[in-house]
């Protein structure tokens, strides 16, 4: 026999051997073969030797996956209470959603609560419900300065849901001319002492995002005000590379800050990889 006939046979009887381990208990009574090579065959191909698992992490969770996560299919209970995560596994039934894990159903109560959002997540089957949090802060209103430099246009979070007010506020930014903007020299020093010679045009806006359950007031409010640049040629290391250097950015002001001195503060400081 030829050794490429020989590796067919052992990749057909291998595909053969993780098909079968793969089936659930029921399947593999079925199929009329021997159920204890079933489970001998599952132990090689199938992560089934753990029926419990713990992991010390902070967090809350009371779910039931019916298809784990990137493993080998098999439905678990999810227990956390604060620290500590304990994984109940099924390890004799395979769910039907192996292959498409993130599409299966789950069922439960978890906490979320990342990149500054917190809420208490209801899930059922496919569909969530997610119960915000009072303290999670939400967008309120964006400022942009106008071309006398003195007073500022405002767009709230209320008028976003007219379509028409939103479309006006952007034509008018795109158009230009009517926000405050102003062209300064800038000088950025590569790591090989290349010296970048470029004109960074400036306008100044500033957000406000207040606690969702406090819209009305402005008490507990964040407040960032800063400036966005745009170079007119590219800037940093990665200038003239195929993925290309900095052509534009956002920085932050202090308070009493002009937004030429922010610029200078940010020649200094900033690197441009």
């Amino acid at each position: 026999m030829k050794e490429q006939e020989k590796i067919d046979q052992l990749v057909a009887r291998k595909n053969d051997e993780y098909a079968y381990a793969t089936m659930s208990l029921w399947m593999a009574i079925k199929s009329g073969r021997n159920l204890f090579e079933w489970w001998k065959l599952r132990r090689q191909y199938v992560r089934t030797k753990k029926w419990v698992e713990f992991n010390g992490r902070w967090g809350f969770r009371l779910m039931f996956h019916s298809c784990e996560y990137g493993d080998d299919g098999r439905p678990c209970f999810n227990i956390q209470l604060f620290w500590g995560s304990i994984w109940l596994y099924i390890p004799l039934f395979v769910s039907k959603y192996r292959w498409d894990s993130f599409d299966a159903p789950q069922y439960g109560v978890y906490w979320y609560g990342e990149s500054g959002h917190h809420s208490l997540v209801f899930a059922w089957s496919r569909k969530t419900y997610h119960l915000f949090m009072p303290w999670n802060l939400k967008w309120y209103r964006t400022s942009r300065l106008l071309v006398d430099g003195q007073t500022w246009e405002h767009e709230f979070y209320d008028e976003r849901a007219d379509p028409g007010q939103w479309q006006k506020n952007w034509d008018l930014k795109k158009n230009g001319g009517h926000y405050w903007s102003q062209v300064y020299p800038y000088t950025y020093t590569l790591r090989n002492g290349t010296v970048q010679n470029r004109m960074a045009t400036l306008h100044q806006e500033q957000w406000e995002w207040r606690p969702s359950w406090l819209m009305w007031t402005d008490r507990f409010n964040f407040v960032r005000t800063w400036i966005s640049i745009r170079f007119d040629g590219e800037v940093g290391e990665r200038t003239g590379s195929w993925k290309g250097g900095t052509v534009g950015c956002s920085f932050d002001m202090e308070p009493n800050e002009t937004p030429e001195e922010a610029l200078r503060r940010m020649e200094a400081t900033r690197i441009f990889k």
